[in-house]
This record gives structure tokens, sequence and C-alpha cells, in this order.
């Protein structure tokens, strides 16, 4: 169902779409916010599960899965081949990564470079999604850059959250 966005005193754009790529599949209870800029982007060869929710303005990149109950909010960005977990939640602004995961129940907020599996609320970066990047299109090369790029964010969070007093 493509409704009016979820923003208190916030209309859609009447001259705003929404775009629902090719082969993407769109399961039952499904709600959509129509843009209140210019467009809502469901890639191609996504698959949207039952009961999810994408909000306003959203751009989710191709082969996305967002399973059961998942909350997308308005102006997030998901990355190609990238994964949301059942009734996880992205907030509003947030920027997702390709080939990134968040887990079930997990509360996603900022912005996730390539390839980072997140869980937990509020969501932390637990380890490289290399499941994702091994199914990827992506060179060998490619891919080893990819994984090293991900362990240096992964350390560098799991340094600063020392610093700030959150431990494992």
């Amino acid at each position: 169902m493509i409704t009016e966005p979820d923003w208190k005193g916030h209309e859609s754009n009447p001259h705003g779409r929404v775009y629902i790529g090719k082969h993407t599949i769109i399961r039952e209870g499904v709600i959509i916010n129509k843009p209140t800029e210019k467009i809502t982007h469901i890639g191609d060869d996504c698959y949207i599960m039952n009961r999810a929710f994408i909000g306003h303005d959203c751009h989710i990149d191709d082969g996305v899965q967002v399973n059961p109950g998942a909350s997308i909010a308005g102006f997030v960005k998901i990355g190609k081949y990238s994964h949301i977990g059942m009734n996880a939640s992205i907030h509003q602004d947030s920027e997702l990564g390709e080939y990134c995961v968040v887990g079930a129940n997990g509360f996603f907020k900022g912005k996730s470079p390539d390839g980072i599996v997140w869980a937990g609320v509020p969501a932390r970066p637990i380890k490289v999604n290399m499941i994702g990047i091994e199914r990827s299109n992506l060179t060998a090369l490619e891919r080893i850059d990819l994984i090293e790029r991900a362990i240096r964010f992964i350390d560098g969070f799991k340094r600063s959250s020392d610093i700030e007093g959150i431990s494992d």
C-alpha cells in the first residue's frame, strides 16, 4: 500500500513519485510512503516481506531484502544487496552501505560503510558480512579491499567504544 508520509505536518509532493524496480517482490501488508521531496525509490530485484514499512524519500538500492516487520524511517539510504532483519528499525536520515546486515530486532542509526553486520539496540558492528561479500559479483581484489576496510572500521569502532566506556 502506498500512503502519505508519516511525518506530522508534511504532505507528499504531488509531483513526487514512488519507483519500484523490475523483479521486486512486495508481500502483503507492506506500507510505502510517498515522497515529501522527489522520490521514494526501491530498486530492482528487492524482496520486501510482509508488514514492512518504508518511509518517505527512502532510496533502497538493488537486491535489498527487508524482512517481516522491519521499519525504515524517512530519508534512509540502503546500499545494494543489504539485508534488514525481522523487526529491525532504521532511524531517519541513516545510511547503510552495500552488503550490510541489520540483525533481527536491531536499531540502526547513523552511517555504515560497506560489508558490516550490525546487531543490538543500539546496533553495533559485530563482524564483516563475509557471506554477502562472497556471494557478490565483485572481483577477488575488490572483495579483499572491502573486507580490509570493514575490518578497520570495526576495529576503530571498538576502540572508540572502549574510550567512551562501552564494553562487550
